[in-house]
């Protein structure tokens, strides 16, 4: 993710602790091979954060390599159509979960609402 390393064909998916020991992970795809790997974050100087050298290249993760989680997400198959990626919000008052597309220059209104409530205790989904 830093400098030429991160190089082209490659998403960001999610930022979260996709392994539940409470440091975030990062999870991205090739968009070329169709492969989804996660970097998992080594602690941070505050509970729940995460170090953000241990995200940043794959030698200063907790694992020291990118982890194979799950195939078949190619460019071809899965691809943002305009190349911006979707905005989930989840709110407040009754927990439901909207999904907004946005544009180059702003965030639009709720697309749909995908979720209809009950969602409040949820830390991160994806």
């Amino acid at each position: 993710m830093e400098g030429t390393a991160w190089g082209t064909g490659r998403d960001i998916v999610n930022l979260a602790d996709m392994d539940k020991d409470n440091v975030p992970d990062l999870l991205w795809r090739n968009v070329d091979n169709g492969n989804m790997y996660v970097r998992h974050g080594k602690r941070g100087a505050v509970a729940g954060s995460v170090d953000l050298e241990s995200l940043k290249q794959v030698v200063n993760s907790a694992d020291g390599l990118d982890v194979p989680f799950g195939t078949s997400w190619t460019k071809a198959a899965i691809d943002h159509a305009i190349g911006i990626p979707d905005i989930w919000a989840r709110f407040v008052a009754d927990g439901h979960m909207s999904i907004y597309l946005p544009s180059t220059t702003n965030t639009n209104p709720p697309a749909k609402t995908v979720i209809g409530s009950g969602w409040m205790v949820m830390l991160a989904f994806g």
